[in-house]
């Protein structure tokens, strides 16, 4: 979703000032489109998944008021590790994803939102963000 924040105004923040702080956690490495052919490596999250959804879904719809419309595919709460550039070793790293055992790592708290801009480029993405909005 690209936002342009000269030619359009901020979003109407209400659906986050309605949303509590969330407790998430790390679940399992995944990769999309697939493991079989990752082009971006991330970790699932498990905790208030169903508050995460309500909270992506009223933002999509509060975006979409402004003209942008929805992806078109399923929210699938995750954090990015990184972005797979060349097709070389794919197929190791896919067996290797396959392998890697549940994260276990300690539940955290959002409090917050952050609206990043990206931009992409061959050196790789840069992001600035534009504002932040606190949950609650």
């Amino acid at each position: 979703m690209k936002f342009d924040l000269i030619k359009n105004p901020m979003p109407d923040w209400q659906v986050a000032a309605e949303a509590e702080p969330l407790q998430l956690q790390a679940t399992r490495a995944g990769a999309f489109p697939s493991p079989n052919a990752p082009r971006v490596v991330w970790l699932g999250l498990g905790g208030d998944v169903s508050p995460l959804n309500r909270l992506f879904y009223g933002l999509e719809k509060a975006f979409a008021a402004l003209g942008y419309p929805p992806e078109g595919r399923a929210f699938n709460p995750h954090l990015t590790l990184g972005r797979v550039k060349s097709p070389a070793n794919r197929d190791k790293l896919a067996r290797l994803l396959e392998k890697l055992p549940p994260v276990d790592w300690p539940p955290f708290e959002v409090k917050e939102l952050t609206l990043f801009q990206s931009v992409l480029s061959p050196q790789g993405s840069k992001y600035t963000p534009l504002q932040v909005i606190p949950l609650g």
